[in-house]
């Protein structure tokens, strides 16, 4: 008997659940459910239809999809890593800049490549902080193509370099002129960017307030570059560091200093110029008084000086004609009729022949003078006459003659 219980299914020891044969009068059967119209059964099958329809699509296309490799294994074609960062900011680029901002020229298809070209360039100069050749690349590409993503790399490479002057007015740049609401998303996350990055940027700028105390106007630059007359002696924003502020105007001496700014750092100047020294200036000259004719008798003063030269030259050669006459008489008794004269005499022949070209020479300049002087003496006109007669006098210099000479009118 045991046995034949054990070997009985596990279901046969149970005991029989009886279903009671009456209910009680609160106890009712539930009514049946309502039968579905025929439109109803109609639409329900045809959504089911197209429900089916779409699901052995999807089934289809899952299908014939290339099975992707696995997730140990990296193709050439998809970057991974830390490189996909990059990867995906330089296609979101490229995708941006195949339009362009509507506030400036449609570019060309070269233009478009060209900017490309450049703008990888960039990106990859920042990714190695060449923030110098960064900044050329995207400020070439933007040059071409205007996108606010080439502007907003240029800004983040000028601050890299230092320039945070023109990094904020590239993000100025950004924020002023916006993008549409149909924009490309990479569009808009760089004005969200210049946004944020200019927030940050704007308490690391320097600023220098210059003012003048004299002269009131003045030429003032900054590391170079003038400042408009309305910026003078209102704060001026500078790069941190060392600019040099130089401040000249005419008729002072020029002004140079260079100033130390920290990163938000105001610093304030009081620049007076001091004069230049006043040249010295030329005392005008007086002219002399013209020498009238009725001061000064030129015809009398060459007469008086004619006269003067012809004694000259007549007592000069009187007194050397004397010596040369001694001079003759000491040779004749020495050298005897025959005019042979010994060698220790040649001295006094020398003497002798001297002597006697200084005599005649002056003899004549005296006889040439005493002419010119009487000449001049005996042919002066009237006073009367003087006024209305022109003298004309020139000056006669050569060998062995002294003199002048004169036209009358």
């Amino acid at each position: 008997m045991q046995l034949e219980t054990a070997l009985m299914p596990r279901s046969a020891n149970r005991p029989l659940r009886r279903r009671p044969l009456w209910r009680r009068a609160s106890q009712k059967r539930p009514p049946p459910p309502s039968r579905p119209s025929l439109a109803a059964r109609i639409a329900s099958t045809a959504s089911w239809t197209k429900s089916r329809r779409r699901r052995i699509k999807r089934r289809d296309w899952v299908r014939l999809r290339p099975r992707r490799p696995p997730a140990t294994q990296t193709t050439a074609s998809e970057p991974s890593g830390p490189n996909m960062k990059l990867f995906a900011h330089c296609m979101g680029l490229l995708c941006a800049l195949s339009l362009a901002w509507p506030a400036w020229a449609e570019p060309n298809e070269a233009d478009r490549a060209t900017a490309r070209a450049l703008a990888l360039e960039g990106h990859n100069a920042l990714t190695k902080k060449d923030y110098a050749a960064a900044a050329d690349r995207f400020g070439r590409a933007d040059a071409l193509v205007h996108a606010p993503t080439l502007v907003v790399d240029w800004a983040r490479a000028l601050q890299g370099m230092g320039r945070f002057v023109e990094a904020h007015e590239k993000y100025e740049l950004v924020l002023r002129e916006g993008v549409d609401a149909n924009a490309p998303r990479s569009w808009v996350r760089a004005v969200e960017d210049a946004k944020k990055e200019l927030d940050a940027l704007k308490p690391r700028l320097g600023w220098v307030t210059v003012v003048l105390v004299e002269p009131s106007e003045a030429t003032v630059k900054i590391d170079g570059v003038a400042i408009p007359p309305a910026a003078i002696g209102v704060k001026r924003a500078a790069d941190p560091g060392f600019p040099e502020v130089m401040v000249s105007a005419d008729g002072y001496e020029p002004f140079t200093q260079t100033v130390t700014v920290g990163p938000g750092e105001e610093k304030s100047i009081e620049v007076s110029l001091r004069k230049l020294p006043e040249a010295p200036r030329a005392q005008p000259v007086e002219a002399a008084a013209p020498i009238t004719r009725e001061g000064v008798n030129t015809r009398r003063v060459l007469t008086y000086v004619a006269l003067g030269v012809g004694g000259a030259g007549l007592v000069a050669g009187g007194i050397t004609g004397s010596l040369f006459l001694s001079k003759r008489s000491d040779l004749n008794q020495e050298c005897g009729s025959d005019r042979t004269c010994d060698p220790a005499l040649q001295n006094t022949v020398d003497s002798y022949r001297l002597f006697g070209t200084v005599s005649g020479v002056s003899l004549a300049v005296g006889v040439a003078g005493l002419g010119t002087g009487l000449a001049l003496l005996f042919t002066e006109t009237k006073p009367s006459q003087r006024a209305s007669a022109g003298l004309s006098v020139r000056p006669l210099l050569g060998i062995g003659v002294v003199g002048a000479e004169g036209s009358f009118q």
